[in-house]
């Protein structure tokens, strides 16, 4: 379970697929165009929409050792094993982020999100796929490009979404104003 979570999330990362899109995953057919494979998924939230990612070579990899996609989960299951995968990996420092929580509203059971300060493992989800491709993407690859893949319409969503700061931006002109 914890080998087809990890292929998962690591398939995730570099594709920024919605978790229901990952879970179809299945369906989805690897296209090639000379040295470029690819899938193309239509995007479960928004019909009529299809989404176009280069398979990294780490993804490759992974479809190679599982002969085609790593078996399926639910999205659950998936949150499950990947905090699990997490914390055995080390990811315990504490910071500040929001937890999905069972709590009491006028005498119901509700879930809502809990803000606090967590270990750094009880924080990820599928979700954390699609924001570590947007963070980690972010200043290497046109912003356009992004905002294509993970479905923004503005920056302005974009930079909300991998919660960029003012020194981020700072920093990367001060790096293009070296090199001219």
């Amino acid at each position: 379970r914890h080998e087809k979570a990890r292929d998962l999330l690591v398939i995730g990362c570099w594709t920024a697929l919605r978790v229901s899109d990952l879970m179809k995953l299945g369906d989805v057919k690897v296209r090639k165009e000379k040295e470029d494979e690819y899938i193309q998924v239509e995007s479960t939230k928004v019909a009529g929409t299809y989404i176009e990612v280069s398979l990294h070579e780490h993804v490759q990899q992974i479809r190679q050792r599982w002969n085609g996609w790593p078996p399926l989960m639910s999205q659950q299951r998936f949150n499950e094993y990947a905090k699990e995968l997490c914390k055995m990996a080390g990811m315990t420092e504490s910071m500040r982020g929001e937890v999905a929580k069972v709590v009491e509203m006028d005498g119901k059971a509700v879930k809502r999100n809990v803000t606090g300060t967590y270990e750094k493992w009880e924080l990820i989800s599928s979700h954390t796929c699609r924001r570590s491709f947007a963070t980690n993407f972010y200043g290497i690859i046109p912003t356009g490009d992004i905002m294509h893949v993970t479905g923004h319409s503005s920056e302005r969503q974009l930079m909300e979404y991998i919660h960029a700061k003012p020194i981020d931006t700072r920093r990367r002109v001060r790096a293009a104003m070296a090199s001219m």
